[in-house]
């Protein structure tokens, strides 16, 4: 039997494109030009799965999806443009299953809809991290150039523009799993690839006072923020196991993500990944040699950002 597929998007353009590799694919798909459809299309045709736009004329992906979740855990996939990381982030914590950004291409996507399909089909349970009411579930990364492979046909994808994935996944704590007043720990968690940076930079994290954890991969410190309330967090720019990025979203998923400093190593100057970086909280970045204190500097620069909203939650 064949999968549902709605599509809510208002660029005829990408509705279009959508349509034929999801087609190609042997889905049944219908498509709405803006959020107030995209609902009532959604109530009427109950899809199995929703790619939803985030910025839409009427009403915004992200109210469409809070509607959908408050009635349904039907999967919904986020897709937007790349200067709208902050939405994204909020749509996350509004419960969409996923997102892709739109400066890469659609096999991903494909990929994204098939897998979660399948897990609801097959109502399996993925393993999660569970850490005051926030399930963690990593699910990979697949960025434009890396390594990830893809198994969607070439020619379903081949005609229509192209996504970047970035999948990870987090159910939004409810507002009572956050605590009020020394919810914080004097904790440093470090992540870095390459053992003499992750050595000098958990070096430098130590001068705070604070106990310090290293991770030589991201996996290794997402589960730690499954666990723990850090203060303060430094992450190498890349890392052997996803991008760093995928470790920022969980630490912006996080019910107190926005009171943790949160500092980018750099091992080359990147612009765009400033950029990104900065749209999804990151305090501080800085670009090798971190000699002469700068990273010191920045290490303290990202803690005095976050001390205030730290004060107003132990005041609450």
């Amino acid at each position: 039997m064949k999968s549902n597929v709605l599509i809510v998007e208002d660029s005829a353009e990408v509705r279009s494109g959508l349509q034929i590799a999801l087609e190609g694919q042997g889905y049944e798909v219908r498509d709405a030009v803006d959020g107030r459809e995209g609902i009532t299309l959604f109530r009427e045709w109950k899809p199995d799965i929703v790619l939803l736009d985030i910025k839409m004329p009427r009403m915004s992906g992200i109210d469409v999806c809070t509607l959908i979740r408050h009635e349904s855990d039907v999967p919904v996939i986020m897709f937007s443009g790349v200067d709208e990381m902050v939405d994204i982030r909020l749509a996350i914590q509004r419960g969409a299953s996923d997102y892709v950004l739109k400066d890469t291409g659609f096999r991903e996507l494909l990929n994204r809809v098939a897998k979660h399909l399948k897990l609801r089909a097959a109502e399996v349970m993925l393993p999660t991290m569970s850490h005051a009411g926030a399930n963690v579930v990593s699910l990979g990364v697949a960025e434009t150039g890396g390594s990830a492979s893809s198994t969607a046909p070439a020619d379903a994808a081949s005609s229509v523009s192209k996504f970047n994935v970035q999948t990870l996944h987090v159910d939004a704590p409810t507002p009572a799993s956050v605590e009020s007043g020394g919810v914080l720990e004097n904790l440093a968690i470090v992540a870095h690839s390459e053992p003499e940076s992750l050595d000098e930079i958990a070096t430098v994290a130590g001068r705070t006072g604070y106990e310090v954890a290293a991770f030589s991969t991201g996996q290794e410190a997402v589960e730690a923020l499954a666990a723990r309330r850090p203060k303060l967090v430094v992450l190498g720019s890349t890392l052997t196991d996803m991008n760093s990025m995928n470790v920022v979203q969980a630490i912006s998923s996080h019910p107190l993500g926005e009171m943790m400093a949160v500092v980018l190593a750099l091992g080359r100057r990147s612009p765009e990944l400033v950029r990104r970086a900065r749209y999804m909280g990151v305090q501080e970045t800085i670009i090798r040699p971190w000699t002469d204190g700068r990273l010191d500097m920045a290490v303290r620069s990202a803690l005095a950002a976050t001390r205030q909203a730290r004060r107003r939650l132990n005041a609450a």
